[in-house]
């Protein structure tokens, strides 16, 4: 990641990695995926970023 320029971030969530209950297992991940592939779209876009259109 470093080498695309992508800084490293690790959020921590409370909860544990049970497979069932409000705040664990997948409803954790499920809580949490959409901002996390947000993140990731972003630091992508970052690293990589998108050729500028050419002029019309």
């Amino acid at each position: 990641m470093r080498q695309l320029g992508i800084r490293p971030v690790v959020p921590v969530f409370p909860g544990g990695h049970c497979l069932s209950g409000p705040d664990v297992g997948w409803n954790e991940i499920r809580k949490h995926l959409r901002d996390s592939l947000r993140f990731v779209d972003y630091s992508f876009a970052l690293a990589h970023p998108a050729p500028a259109a050419p002029p019309l």
